[in-house]
């Protein structure tokens, strides 16, 4: 077998033209238009060590320090009963969404035999590549250059920043487990996707290991397990950025019922700032839940990134369907039972029992997000109530 190896960004892209412009299939990354005005600014250093975000409170934002999380020196074929060993390479795709509250982390994955997983080949090292000297091996850059093709499968750099190659490909890690397994990170924020990738976030990866009805691969999350430093964004003063849970949004159908926003539904767009006016929680109400309801079809379903911050909980049901319901409950019964720390006695005064339900009132005005239970049908089902518009964004 002819092994040759890229030395130049024109053969890397002369690679990209005649072998997979496929130019027909391609969609572009769409970013939903948000309510604030987030400026965010990518600042690659010369070194390539950091990915620095800034946004409109100034805050800098980090991921991934190449030097300490990941491998750049490719040292795999250096020893002669390497050069036989067949490797698993898994290609391992992510981007940073800056459109909302905090940045959060994008991981892309193919569909393969049911279940969501990195792209990936097998992989041998070259036999008959020359050893050179410089600030990147010949083996190293046939690495490279074997892991962005079968990236270029997938998703191909924007021509405007095909430049930038070198700064796209971050490093890899060796997996623990799995032996023979190396996961190859890319930052492809600037790369136009095809059809086959899919966008998936930390929480689901993590929390519920599943994509609408499909499973995340096992390999898949052993990546984030075994290296829980690629899990989070940190800001200028190393603190961990918070990771938003992938929720499911809800309204009101024609008949007062729970509904849930699906993708190219024409009954749903004019409903898309329309929010819920629930019995308890009074009107403008915006609900999220994190599974189906019945008589949906989760394979439709419209993912929402959801920033759960100042949460209330309370496990008392309101609902939505019964009007006398909203006799039974008011602010001050549903919110209690989980937010005062004051245990009522039988023969406290009716004084007594007003300042505790203006008290927790008052919980519920400064909570951001409200939990609670509701059933629906028979099924227990949990919601989250969403204050502010500016937590969510559809991904």
């Amino acid at each position: 077998m002819s092994e040759h190896y890229i030395q130049s960004q024109y053969l890397l892209q002369k690679i990209t033209t005649d072998f997979f412009n496929e130019k027909s299939d391609l969609i572009k990354i769409k970013e939903t238009d948000y309510d604030i005005d987030i400026d965010a600014i990518s600042i690659d250093s010369d070194d390539s060590i950091r990915s620095l975000e800034k946004n409109e409170s100034g805050n800098e934002y980090f991921y991934l320090d190449s030097d300490k999380e990941l491998s750049s020196i490719f040292d795999l074929c250096d020893k002669e009963n390497e050069l036989l060993t067949k490797y698993t390479v898994r290609i391992c795709p992510y981007t940073m969404n800056r459109l909302a509250l905090y940045p959060f982390l994008q991981y892309l994955l193919i569909e393969e035999q049911g279940e969501y997983k990195f792209p990936s080949f097998e992989f041998q090292c070259a036999r008959n590549i020359i050893s050179s000297e410089g600030e990147h091996t010949s083996k190293e850059i046939y690495f490279q250059n074997e892991c962005t093709k079968v990236l270029f499968n997938h998703a191909v750099p924007d021509p405007e920043r095909e430049d930038d190659l070198d700064h796209y490909y971050k490093g890899f890690v060796k997996s623990k487990y799995s032996e023979n397994t190396i996961y190859v990170l890319f930052d492809v924020e600037h790369f136009t996707l095809k059809p086959s990738m899919v966008k998936t976030g930390i929480f689901e990866i993590l929390n519920t290991r599943v994509i609408l009805d499909k499973p995340i691969g096992k390999m898949v999350t052993e990546l984030f397990i075994e290296n829980p430093s690629l899990i989070s964004i940190r800001d200028d003063k190393d603190m961990i950025v918070p990771t938003p849970h992938i929720l499911f949004k809800c309204y009101s159908d024609t008949n007062g019922e729970y509904a849930i926003e699906e993708e190219d539904s024409d009954e749903f767009i004019s409903l898309i700032d329309q929010t819920i006016t629930h019995p308890i929680f009074g009107d403008n109400v915006i609900l999220f839940v994190n599974d189906s309801l019945p008589n949906t079809d989760i394979r439709n379903f419209k993912r929402f990134a959801v920033f759960i911050i100042e949460s209330t909980y309370t496990f008392v049901e309101p609902s939505m369907n019964d009007s006398n319901k909203s006799e039974q409950y008011s602010l001050g019964n549903v919110i209690p039972s989980l937010m005062s720390s004051i245990n009522k006695k039988e023969e406290e005064e009716e004084d007594e029992k007003e300042e505790d339900e203006e008290e927790n009132t008052d919980i519920y005005e400064k909570s951001s997000t409200l939990y609670f239970h509701e059933k629906i049908g028979d099924k227990e089902q949990v919601f989250w109530m969403i204050k502010s518009p500016t937590h969510f964004i559809e991904i």
